[in-house]
């Protein structure tokens, strides 16, 4: 009984069952037939519980088995799906690629279309400039050489015309018999018109305009007034002149400001030796030294001579400077050369 107690209470239904049975044949040899039967009953309903209990875990364990496979199947599913969307994906980001890279290759393709585009566009400007810019040069060109000819036409026809109709003026001047002063005062009116039309033929002439022809000329005409006027005097050049084209202008305004000095040397000074150096570098500089009394207390900035040779000394960048004391008056006239 202890032993069916202790089954009892520790829910061994096997071992119960198998102890109902053990006591119902023991009743059975000790001829307690009755309770025999009541043990043997008690036996068949535990073994049909035991039965029913196998049955019911079977059938959970089944249950149990099912859900199992079917959340594994579920899972499989999602795994799957989740397969699929990542191949979907995957043939999306591949597409998105191909396009990313078609777009790409187009913009590229749109880019050096639009550089060569941009290229030819610009070549042709640049054609077309260079070709304005030719037309502009022959149209400059053409517009100088007839400028040139122009002045070579004036400069001709008024030595032609202007020069011989003076030069008679003087030839028949000093065939007077009667030398009177306004016979004198036309003469000296017809060599001065001659020598400022010579100025202003040479002035004009295209074919002089090189500063060793400024030099040659400037040099010339100041030894004339100074040969007139018997005053001894002393050249000296740079000995190597560079080969510079100077403008109408240049030259004009350089050779009437050392004019101008040396008459105002020749009519103010009283000097008996003048000394003109030439010096050529970067610039052009023109140094005239005479011995003469100097100006009048040492004014060095009257006159309207002194006031014309630092205008046109202006005009070409240059500049003008005069000392001057009872020894004698130094002028130098600067401007500098084209480069």
């Amino acid at each position: 009984m202890e032993a069916l107690d202790y089954t009892r209470e520790n829910a061994q239904r096997e071992s119960e069952s198998k102890t109902l049975l053990l006591m119902s044949d023991i009743k059975i040899a000790t001829g307690d037939l009755a309770t025999s039967a009541r043990y043997r009953h008690e036996y068949d309903s535990v073994s049909a519980s035991v039965v029913n209990e196998g049955l019911i875990k079977n059938v959970q364990e089944l249950e149990t088995q099912y859900e199992v496979e079917k959340k594994q199947s579920r899972l499989l599913k999602q795994d799957l799906l989740l397969a699929q969307k990542s191949q979907e994906a995957l043939q999306q980001r591949t597409w998105l690629w191909i396009m990313l890279g078609g777009l790409l290759v187009m913009g590229l393709f749109l880019f050096w279309g639009f550089r060569y585009y941009r290229q030819r566009q610009l070549l042709n400007q640049k054609k077309l400039e260079a070709l304005q810019t030719e037309q502009e040069n022959i149209r400059l060109k053409s517009m100088l050489e007839g400028q040139m000819l122009e002045r070579h036409r004036i400069s001709q026809e008024m030595h032609d015309d202007m020069g011989s109709g003076l030069t008679s003026i003087v030839f028949i001047s000093r065939t007077l018999e009667v030398q009177d002063k306004a016979a004198v005062r036309l003469r000296q009116t017809a060599e001065q018109l001659i020598q400022k039309m010579n100025e202003i033929i040479w002035i004009m002439n295209y074919e002089q305009d090189t500063l060793d022809n400024l030099v040659a000329y400037m040099r010339l005409q100041i030894a004339e007034g100074l040969d007139n006027a018997g005053i001894d005097y002393e050249f000296t050049v740079t000995e190597t002149l560079p080969a510079l084209a100077l403008s109408q202008e240049y030259r004009r305004n350089l050779y009437l400001s050392a004019r101008e000095a040396v008459h105002n040397t020749i009519k103010h000074s009283g000097a008996t030796k003048v000394t003109i150096s030439i010096q050529v570098t970067d610039r052009l500089e023109v140094i005239i030294d005479d011995n003469g009394r100097g100006l009048e207390d040492g004014k060095t900035n009257s006159g309207n001579g002194l006031r014309n040779m630092q205008r046109r000394l202006e005009q070409v960048g240059g500049k003008f400077a005069i000392l001057s004391n009872v020894k004698g008056t130094r002028i130098t006239l600067t401007a500098p050369l084209p480069v």
